[in-house]
């Protein structure tokens, strides 16, 4: 059970969608994606961090499922999520970008279980599909692409190949 997002932004009542409960089971974006998945944080958790998203920002995580995060799985195998949705606070308590597009819902970082990072770059370079950034990313020996669908502010998608390693992006050539 996840706190229903119908009646996060309630201030009073709870909706029919949850049968005035105010919870309901996960949903399931398409057959490998859930919104549990897509929010979960254990630096939320941890530090009791409130990472509910709105009902706009939930649409916007549907839509980052339907046109990237789904097809790349279909052709690459599983994908790990390892930071979808974060709220403000939550993105200032990890250190994340004062723009970042994770708060707005269009981004998430994924870490493949059978393939490279590099083969999800190529990936891609490949694709038809519109997007914002796909970011080979870089933290101690942690590794991680970030995917963005649209940029967080103007809606933008530049398909921007980097790589970020020691607080600097680099075009990504390989």
């Amino acid at each position: 059970m996840i706190l229903c997002p119908r009646c996060w932004d309630e201030m009073e009542g709870r909706c029919d969608k949850c049968d005035t409960t105010g919870y309901i089971d996960d949903i399931k974006f398409s057959k490998n994606f859930t919104l549990k998945e897509l929010t979960w944080s254990d630096t939320a958790r941890a530090r009791l961090i409130p990472n509910d998203p709105t009902v706009k920002q939930v649409d916007r995580l549907v839509e980052l499922v339907r046109d990237l995060l789904q097809p790349l799985r279909d052709d690459v195998g599983p994908l790990l999520v390892t930071s979808g949705f974060r709220s403000k606070k939550l993105n200032q308590a990890i250190g994340g970008a004062k723009n970042s597009a994770h708060m707005a819902a269009y981004a998430a970082d994924v870490v493949p279980t059978r393939v490279s990072l590099e083969h999800l770059m190529e990936w891609f370079k490949k694709t038809n599909r519109p997007f914002d950034q796909a970011i080979i990313e870089r933290s101690g020996s942690k590794r991680w692409l970030h995917i963005g669908l649209k940029h967080p502010d103007s809606g933008e998608q530049r398909r921007q190949l980097l790589r970020y390693d020691n607080g600097k992006y680099s075009p990504c050539n390989n």
